[in-house]
């Protein structure tokens, strides 16, 4: 998948930002998990962010810019109840999407409540973070 691609198809409908500084990107990167899936930094390279309307229960999705993720990490990640799990975004309506980073081969998206951050309370959301883009794009408003 073609991260430009995908921000440049007029069916992704989400708000993009400016592309993410390259100081902000090596900051990120000296205090975030290494297994981070490529597209993800891929996208945020092109985009430090994005929000707006989606298809999914709370018809909102907002991906954190790179410096907001690793502020709101708490309750994830290593000394967390959801040890080896990144939260990258939320629906606005009290959920985190999280990228599930225990396994070397790929990081698939779950979702989870704010409030109740542990294993039995996660919803899986798509396979990558590739096909969690392409579903905001092939099942968006107009699909």
């Amino acid at each position: 998948m073609n991260i430009q691609k995908i921000l440049e198809n007029p069916r992704f409908r989400l708000e993009t930002m400016e592309p993410a500084p390259t100081t902000v990107v090596s900051d990120f990167l000296e205090h975030a998990p290494d297994n981070l899936p490529v597209k993800y930094m891929h996208f945020m390279q092109a985009s430090d962010g994005a929000r707006g309307a989606v298809p999914y229960d709370s018809g909102y999705i907002e991906i954190w810019r790179l410096e907001e993720a690793l502020d709101r990490q708490t309750g994830y990640g290593d000394d967390a109840s959801l040890a080896g799990f990144f939260a990258f975004g939320t629906d606005g309506s009290g959920r985190d999407y999280l990228f599930d980073l225990r396994n070397d081969d790929g990081a698939a998206v779950y979702s989870v409540s704010r409030d109740e951050p542990d294993a039995e309370n996660l919803e899986p959301i798509a396979g990558s973070f590739s096909q969690f883009l392409e579903h905001i794009t092939l099942m968006g408003p107009g699909a």
